[in-house]
């Protein structure tokens, strides 16, 4: 589910929201500093384990992007929950780190990545391999969130030298964490003449990284190197395409025939590795004539008939993502009009599940025309409208709403309107009240609110459709949210109207959120809710701190570190919910790429951040 942060802009969407009644006139800085206030005091006080670890991330989130001194202060606060002997409290300080964005705390991340002396210090003991792997995530996203051109080279060489290190180790979670952190960290892109084809995992034993070229270099070994783990292989291609993104033509060039490469040997490749390619493709190319971009959508195309099941559904996204890039083309329509006729093909011809991934690739090839100025494809709004009225599993009906949202069809207002009626399974439900959020569908408030008033139960359909209502403008939503959460007695209840409201509220909500924190009358996981709530309304940025890791990567070879449904780092806000709350078990939802709204059932579901 994280994929969605790439196309709902809620922060922009919310403060575009009329004001709410909630709170007094005061500034935007006088709350943001009374919300952090109440953190750190709940921080100061609070020991239960729950409550620890939502106040340690809502309190670094609250902070993000603040003032450098408070950053500092902040940083100085949770340094001590590192040693702490819960392993989850310890894990979440480190976490914390890095939201905050505080330089001084990137050496003590180091430290920990590579389980060294002072590491072990800062730990009170050994570091555990989860500990370490989000140290090479904290890294790396602090690298790429920062305006300061020394963190880069700095975060590079240290994960650079794990990943060399942790070859000779049999922890193939911490390769894997460090190579998608190794491409997400923005060196410069420059022409350093470090040449990619270095093949093998002898042919260096040391690294300099001076530029992009030096990161890519290191990982093209990877990739080569049979005898690391498929598991770190599997995410070297994408990481790849990052590094390729706004390099110099020859390496870029040259990116991309390693990528297609991986295609060519597919027979006796590991699936894992043959989808991070689709992937990586699917993010490196675009619409324009370059040598390069004719090759890799040619390469998409034949990714069409892979043999793995999931590369194939694969390409199909990601050849809608790339017509969605204009390149240097001033005329981009030729290549989308030829992804369309693949895409509708598959629509109306493919098995149930290609159906269901070809609704969501059209809706992606709908925004990305949009995002060239071309204008939207009748003909497409119309084959989605009638594949939805025409679909009878409520998992396919899901994703093709869900196509329809991408395309704000504001046409299909009545259609959707109609299958939320129909269906009653409340995942599927909350996928057509997104998809009336996605088109702007006011006139689906009152349904939806009738929705949320039943939906205290049922936490994923709750956050959904608070979701959706403030997509549409809803300026009473979170009005109604925080009063319920006042009165929510289960957990089940707390978790959804906490979520809810972090999504869907604006900073009119700290303050009750705040009072919540201090209630000692409430429960610890009541008030953990709150604490994740005003973290979220705190949080300054457009999109989730996780964001950097969590959009477009190759899900079904995600290490544990990154996600397992309750304790990597895209899960770590809601282990709380997922010790308290007994999900019932569902089948997986169509598509399973996490390319939209869609669940894992073969390796647990995936959680918002």
């Amino acid at each position: 589910m994280h994929n969605r942060h790439a196309y709902l802009d809620l922060k922009a969407r919310v403060k575009a929201r009329a004001p709410t009644t909630l709170g007094a006139a005061v500034s935007v800085d006088e709350r943001m500093a009374r919300g952090l206030d109440a953190l750190t005091q709940a921080l100061g006080r609070e020991k239960q384990r729950d409550l620890v670890s939502s106040l340690l991330i809502a309190m670094a989130r609250s902070a993000d992007d603040g003032a450098a001194t408070r950053a500092s202060e902040l940083a100085r606060a949770v340094q001590p929950f590192l040693a702490n002997p819960d392993q989850e409290i310890g894990e979440t300080a480190a976490a914390s780190l890095w939201i905050l964005r505080n330089i001084g705390g990137l050496t003590g991340l180091a430290h920990l990545l590579h389980d060294d002396d002072l590491g072990r210090k800062l730990a009170g003991g050994r570091v555990s391999t989860r500990t370490r792997a989000f140290a090479a995530y904290g890294l790396a996203v602090a690298a790429a969130r920062t305006k300061r051109q020394e963190v880069p080279e700095f975060v590079a060489h240290h994960i650079a030298r794990a990943l060399e290190d942790s070859r000779r180790t049999a922890s193939s979670d911490l390769q894997a964490a460090c190579v998608i952190a190794l491409g997400i960290v923005p060196m410069g892109a420059d022409e350093g003449r470090v040449s990619l084809r270095t093949r093998g995992p002898a042919a260096a034993t040391t690294f300099e990284p001076r530029s992009r070229a030096a990161q890519a270099a290191l990982l093209l070994r990877v990739l080569a190197d049979d005898e690391r783990p498929a598991i770190a292989r599997a995410h070297a291609p994408d990481a790849l395409a990052r590094l390729g993104d706004g390099a110099p033509t020859e390496m870029r060039a040259e990116i991309a025939r390693e990528l297609g490469l991986v295609l060519d040997r597919q027979q006796r490749e590991d699936d894992g590795v043959v989808r991070g390619a689709i992937i990586g493709l699917g993010r490196l190319a675009d619409c324009d004539a370059d040598a390069a971009d004719v090759a890799m959508r040619a390469t998409l195309k034949r990714a069409l008939d892979a043999r793995d099941a999931h590369a194939r559904l694969f390409a199909l996204v990601s050849l809608a993502q790339v017509a969605g890039r204009a390149g240097s083309s001033d005329d981009p329509s030729a290549v989308q009009s030829e992804v369309q006729t693949i895409l509708m093909d598959r629509l109306v011809r493919g098995k149930s599940r290609e159906r269901s991934w070809a609704a969501i690739s059209l809706g992606i090839l709908e925004r990305g025309r949009a995002s060239t100025g071309q204008k939207g494809s009748g003909p497409v709004r119309s084959a989605l409208r009638r594949a939805l009225h025409d679909a009878g599993a409520v998992d396919q009906a899901a994703a093709i709403a869900i196509g329809i949202g991408l395309t704000g069809d504001k046409g299909a207002i009545k259609d959707l309107l109609k299958k939320l009626a129909d269906v009653s399974d409340p995942t599927a439900r909350g996928h057509m009240a997104m998809a009336l959020g996605l088109v702007g569908a006011e006139e689906a408030s009152s349904p939806l609110r009738a929705i949320l008033a039943k939906a205290r139960f049922q936490p994923e359909l709750l956050r959904e459709t608070a979701i959706a209502l403030a997509l549409i403008g809803d300026a009473d939503i979170e009005t109604k949210l925080i009063a319920e959460l006042a009165n929510a007695r289960s957990l089940s209840s707390q978790a959804g109207l906490a979520r809810a409201i972090g999504f869907a509220g604006s900073l009119s909500s700290a303050e009750p959120l705040a009072k919540m924190l201090a209630d000692s009358s409430l429960t610890a996981g009541a008030r953990a809710f709150s604490a994740v709530a005003l973290g979220m309304v705190l949080d300054r940025e457009r999109t989730p701190w996780n964001a950097f890791l969590s959009i477009g990567v190759n899900y079904p070879s995600a290490p544990a570190s990154l996600t397992d449904g309750q304790a990597g780092i895209l899960d770590i806000s809601l282990r709380i919910r997922a010790r308290g709350v007994a999900a019932r078990p569902r089948a997986h939802m169509t598509p399973r790429r996490d390319d939209s709204f869609a669940h894992r059932g073969d390796r647990g579901r995936l959680r918002q951040p």
